[in-house]
């Protein structure tokens, strides 16, 4: 053969390996691309798992018979006989709807002189008799007997269309200048049950919801106390607000602004409630002796700047606040918490539970952000972002205050002062544990608590959440001035063990068999509940 010919075939040899080159680069970047797909499903199918269905889609799955579409997004379904009414949230209720038509419309009380609420415009009528003055209602149960739409909705644009509705409080005229009149006035007022030193009047009877639900509230007020109630200084109970736009100015909540009563046995969903001040998914304010009771926020958008809560914003002293439940998403600047920004002395806050995330600048925690209160058997699965002080249950935990036999297994993120149960502990932590990871960008990271300070004391309590800062950290308390006491973290949780922590190191395996050293609170994980960990004995 020529070397001219052997030249050729080297030539096709050649080209031939450039051209299997290119075919195996093409074949493998189509399998990692596949590859990549295939690895995509977790999180798509996640996305799949939380996408909300058609109406239709619910209704069918429902079964029954569509008699009524008020609206695009909601139907009332006749099925065996009875009636319920099907929002496009999901939410299925019990009963028919009634939608307002922006009217009022008188109601007659029946024998015993309670009210019936039938149709929307006689809560209307209900309202207009707070705001102005000429009925508080005391004495007297109200009675919704059928779910009522407000009409309020969302357009595609984000714009807030239907009706706008007034909060149910009556503003009196402002105090005269003249000291010896005003004096005059305020001992008038003083003597009708149903105002406030802070001149208003509200609701002081019995709203019985009959588990009913009033939806579309549409509220945007500059002023304070707004709500569907404004001002609540009777019960509410069983009753549902639900896909409702509330806003105003301080002391802002779906169901009252302002509570000196009974809230008990109600639920908000679905709602924006924004705000400046004591913004909370269901009350704004609650002052003292009054009470929050299995009161549950679910999915709601809770905004505001200072003392914002899932559930309350701001609670005074000597108020019980016991079984409530906190799933939404809760934004704010200072003192945030899942289920009240700030909780003052004399508080008792009992088997509490929050799964929303949690934001906040400072005092920000999962159950609570500033608190003086006694927190008990309360549970934080959300996570927690918050700058300074923040805690997978309280933020700032001062003087007098109380945790005890509760838990965390959210993860918590911030700047200084973040720990797994509270930011900063300024009095007593007793029978607490920790799952959740902590992060702190700058300095004093826990595993229980971000600063233990002076005087103040962490008993039987341990930590497995890993825990990282770019300052001081550790399994326990990332600054100690206090006393620490029969409390263990895991020793995998820190990359560094700081002087004096050694005793309080442990292996998984000593951790999960920790029980007879940590305290009569705890049992053993025999149903692996907790990953083997020892459990709280009221889990």
């Amino acid at each position: 053969m020529s070397k001219s010919g052997e030249k050729i075939n080297i030539v096709k040899v050649l080209i031939v390996i450039v051209i299997i080159v290119l075919l195996a680069a093409i074949i493998l970047t189509v399998t990692r691309k596949t590859s990549n797909k295939s690895e995509v499903p977790s999180s798509t199918s996640k996305e799949e798992k939380v996408e909300k269905k058609s109406l239709e889609k619910i209704v069918e799955e429902f079964g029954g018979e569509i008699k009524d579409k008020p609206f695009d997004d909601v139907a009332v379904v006749e099925k065996a006989g009875e009636t319920f009414t099907i929002y496009e949230s999901g939410e299925i209720l019990g009963g028919g709807l009634s939608v307002w038509t922006g009217e009022s419309e008188e109601m007659t009380p029946d024998a015993e002189g309670n009210f019936h609420i039938t149709n929307a415009n006689q809560l209307k009528w209900m309202a207009d008799k707070i705001i102005n003055g000429e009925k508080n209602f005391g004495g007297i149960t109200v009675f919704l007997e059928t779910n009522i739409d407000l009409g309020a909705r969302k357009d595609k644009d984000g714009n807030i269309t239907g009706n706008k509705w007034t909060s149910m409080v009556g503003f009196l005229d402002e105090l005269p200048k003249d000291e010896k009149a005003q004096n005059e006035v305020k001992e008038e007022i003083v003597q009708e049950p149903n105002t406030t030193y802070e001149n208003l009047k509200g609701f002081l009877g019995i709203f019985e919801g009959n588990n009913k639900a009033i939806c579309g509230v549409y509220v945007d007020s500059d002023r304070d106390y707004q709500g569907l109630f404004g001002y609540v200084t009777g019960i509410v109970q069983n009753l549902s607000v639900q896909n409702s736009f509330i806003k105003g100015n301080n002391s802002v909540g779906a169901i009252a602004g302002l509570n000196t009563g009974k809230i008990e046995n109600c639920k908000v969903a679905f709602n924006e409630v924004t705000g400046v001040n004591k913004i909370g998914g269901a009350v704004g304010n609650t002052v003292s002796a009054s009470t929050l009771s299995s009161v549950n926020s679910v999915e709601c958008k809770i905004v505001g700047e200072d003392y914002v809560g899932g559930i309350v914003g701001y609670v005074n002293d000597n108020v019980d606040m016991n079984i409530c439940k906190n799933s939404s998403s809760v934004e704010g600047k200072k003192f945030v918490g899942g289920i009240s920004g700030i909780t003052f002395f004399g508080c008792n806050v009992l088997s509490n539970t929050n799964t929303g995330n949690i934001k906040g600048q400072d005092s920000v925690g999962g159950i609570i952000g500033y608190s003086q209160a006694t927190v008990e058997q309360s549970v934080n699965e959300g996570n927690i972002e918050g700058n300074d002080n923040s805690g997978g249950l309280i933020g700032i935990n001062y003087s007098m205050a109380n945790i005890s036999r509760s838990y965390n297994k959210g993860n918590v993120t911030g700047k200084n002062n973040i720990g797994g149960i509270v930011g900063v502990n300024n009095a007593t932590i007793t029978s607490t544990y920790n799952r959740g990871d902590i992060e702190a960008s700058l300095s004093k990271a826990g595993g229980v608590v971000g600063q233990n300070s002076k005087d103040s004391f962490v008993y039987s309590s341990y930590n497995t959440g890993k825990v990282t800062s770019k300052g001081s950290y550790a399994g326990i308390a990332g600054g100690n001035f206090g006393s620490i006491t029969n409390s263990f973290y895991l020793d995998t949780c820190v990359e560094k063990v700081l002087d004096g922590t050694l005793d309080q190191r442990k292996s998984e395996e000593e951790l999960k068999n920790i029980v007879d050293q940590i305290g009569e609170d705890y049992i053993l994980d025999s149903e692996n509940k907790n990953d083997g960990y020892p459990i709280l004995n009221w889990q």
